[in-house]
């Protein structure tokens, strides 16, 4: 019986930290322009999965890219993935497996040290803001070429930063 106990807690802890580790509409709601990366991290309570540094001219810019919990991506049903893959292209399609939770690239992206879009990549065109557009079109072109922290690559993974 205390065996069981033990497990349902560690399932429940599991659980939670699963449901953690993603960005959520009501953290983003309360986002707004000009926040620093502290800023927003006092709010979601999580750290970027990764970074990416890209300079135009004399501006300096910083993708972060988070995850967003996208609901249940049932078997043989379709759901659009906005990341960017291992050859740099945005978005695709692709299959959940079960009822397992989907979830899909979100980035932050900051301008000198304040924050200054948030989105899905696709949203960045959107806009038709050229600043928008240039930059998330080099992260399109080799987004591995502006990586610079990696936090979910694990210490014992010698392979490339691939993805």
């Amino acid at each position: 019986m205390m065996k069981l106990k033990i497990f349902f807690a560690l399932c429940c802890c599991f659980l939670l930290n699963a449901c953690y580790m993603h960005l959520t509409n009501n953290q983003l709601a309360m986002l707004h322009r000009d926040m620093t990366p502290d800023e927003v991290h006092e709010i979601t309570k999580l750290n970027p999965q990764s970074v990416y540094e890209i300079t135009l001219g004399d501006t300096l810019f910083h993708f972060h890219k988070y995850q967003m919990r996208s609901g249940s991506t049932p078997v043989s049903s379709p759901y659009v993935y906005s990341g960017f893959g291992p050859d740099g292209m945005a978005a695709g399609y692709g299959y959940g497996n079960g009822t397992t939770p989907a979830s899909v690239d979100y980035f932050f992206l900051y301008q000198n040290g304040k924050l200054l879009f948030w989105g899905y990549p696709y949203e960045y065109n959107r806009e038709g803001d050229p600043v928008l557009n240039k930059t998330i079109g080099l992260m399109r072109e080799d987004a591995n070429k502006y990586l610079i922290i990696d936090n979910t690559r694990n210490d014992e993974d010698d392979e490339d930063d691939e993805w």
